[in-house]
């Protein structure tokens, strides 16, 4: 499973306010991907990751045997509270994102960014359909 967040512009009772989105995607042996669960929430802590994770596995998600996923603290401390058997791997993107903006000078950046680039091209495999 990937679990992910991403922020995004919301209108909520007339005032525009930044939402976190939390995405769930499974991915089953022959490597297909399916949208497990994605929710809006006015922030992206322990509590609401908790609830997100605990609304899946109460949908019957269940035996997951790997997350990959940033190193997010309540992402962290939530994944292992709900999917306490799953190994987990650092996000490879998120990971390089954090190296490219620690770097530095502008060759190194480059450098990262042609990487990235390549390995992204490499390791897609089918794209996310609905």
């Amino acid at each position: 499973m990937v679990l992910d967040a991403g922020k995004e512009k919301l209108c909520v009772a007339g005032i525009v306010r930044d939402v976190a989105v939390l995405a769930a995607v499974g991915i089953d042996w022959e490597g297909d991907r399916c949208i497990l669960g994605v929710t809006g929430e006015l922030k992206d802590a322990v509590l609401q990751w908790r609830e997100f994770l605990d609304g899946l596995a109460r949908r019957g998600i269940s035996g997951v045997k790997y997350i990959v996923s940033d190193d997010h603290p309540g992402l962290k401390a939530s994944r292992r509270e709900v999917f306490t058997n799953a190994r987990w791997q650092r996000c490879q993107f998120h990971l390089t994102q954090n190296v490219k903006n620690q770097a530095p000078n502008k060759e190194i950046k480059i450098s990262l960014m042609i990487s990235e680039q390549s390995t992204a091209m490499k390791t897609l495999k089918k794209p996310i359909t609905f």
